[in-house]
């Protein structure tokens, strides 16, 4: 910033650099020369002393009074340039401080409008709490309300739930009770079943030894039967061989006359074997009858065989539909106790049975059953 004010001396030294440049020291010139300080006023008073200093003769020798103000006037103009840079610098703090003020100034602007938008929203939001608050007390009306018909409810529940208990305890006994019917028709039914398994093992292996027996009489029958077939076939061929001897001898017997005495022989032999083959005959008749007697016998064997298959597969069947009728029965047994522990499971939990009265009142009418 340029200084307040200049001196005389100033003044002249500027003035003589612009002469020996060869400008005229106009005071526009020496205001640029000085540094474009000091007044237009105080530079054009100070060329005129120094015009009235460089011609003597034109005044008269100046007075002391003229020279104490000469002298004055130096001192006057250094108070007045200190003056003015007091000036300067009190309106250059003044300036700070306005400015520190009017940014002070901003922030408290700010600061009482966002409090204004702050009071703004306190009083919306306390109106928005009178509003809760209003809700609220309906509410908490409401929940006393309610909550007088819960105690209510919660007292009907305590006498529903004490009935209940006693139903429970009723129903436990029974559940005990037939679960002691239970175990004792299952002990009955393991005794019976084990009773029944050991005659029907019994009977099975007295089946399977007379069926071995048959199996056995039957081979041996059957045996029997091949041997006396195999012999009968035997007396057979050797009848038709004597039949075949008889008829060649019979035969020969017209023809030759000398052979008398064979013919007697052959008679001899015709007779024995006559009566060879009629007990050949005679052995072959009760061959056959024995032999039709095995095959009746046989016949019985196999019927009675069969007759025993189809008895051992009635008596399996019959073990194979007890044992499918007692999976029957222990099946509806335990579904009627799971349907028992299921009902004394939901008497046993409070919270099963709905709150609604209608729904109590209706549990409440089925206890008898």
């Amino acid at each position: 910033m340029a200084r307040g004010g200049i001196y005389k001396s100033e003044v002249l030294r500027a003035r003589n650099n612009l002469l020996a440049q060869g400008k005229y020291p106009s005071i526009d010139a020496i205001r640029i020369e000085l540094g474009n300080t000091g007044s237009k006023s105080t530079i054009q008073r100070y060329m005129r002393e120094i015009d009235e200093d460089e011609s003597p003769g034109a005044r008269p020798a100046p007075s002391l009074s003229e020279e104490l103000q000469s002298l004055l006037a130096p001192l006057a103009e250094r108070l007045r340039i200190e003056a003015q840079e007091e000036l300067a610098r009190l309106k250059s703090q003044h300036a700070e401080v306005a400015a520190a003020a009017e940014s002070a100034a901003a922030s408290l602007r700010a600061e009482i409008q966002s409090l204004s938008e702050a009071l703004a929203a306190a009083r919306q939001q306390t109106a928005e709490a009178q509003e809760r608050y209003e809700d609220a007390s309906k509410r908490l009306s409401a929940v006393s309300a309610e909550r007088a018909q819960a105690q209510q409810l919660a007292a009907d529940l305590q006498i529903q739930l004490r009935a209940e208990a006693e139903h429970r305890s009723s129903v436990e006994t029974k559940y005990a009770d037939a679960r002691r019917s239970l175990e004792h028709f299952r002990e009955a039914a393991k005794e019976q079943r084990q009773r029944e398994a050991q005659a029907h093992e019994n009977q099975v292996q007295f089946l399977q030894q007379d069926i071995h027996g048959l199996r056995t009489a039957l081979a041996q029958a059957r045996e029997q039967l091949s041997v006396a077939t195999e012999t009968l076939t035997q007396k057979a061929l050797a009848l038709e061989a004597t039949q075949r001897d008889l008829l060649h001898a019979k035969e020969k017997g017209s023809e030759v006359a000398d052979i008398a005495v064979r013919l007697a022989d052959v008679t001899a032999q015709r007779d024995t074997l006559k009566t060879r083959l009629a007990a050949e005959e005679s052995q072959v008749h009760i061959l056959r009858d024995e032999a039709d007697a095995l095959r009746r016998a046989v016949d019985q064997l196999t019927e009675r065989l069969r007759a025993l298959d189809l008895e051992q597969a009635a008596v399996q069947g019959a073990r194979e539909a007890r044992t499918q009728l007692e999976l029957q029965i222990d099946a509806t047994v335990k579904a009627q106790l799971d349907a028992l522990l299921a009902s004394a499971g939901r008497l046993a939990r409070p919270g099963a049975e709905s709150v609604l009265p209608t729904r109590s009142r209706r549990a409440t009418s089925k206890k008898p059953a």
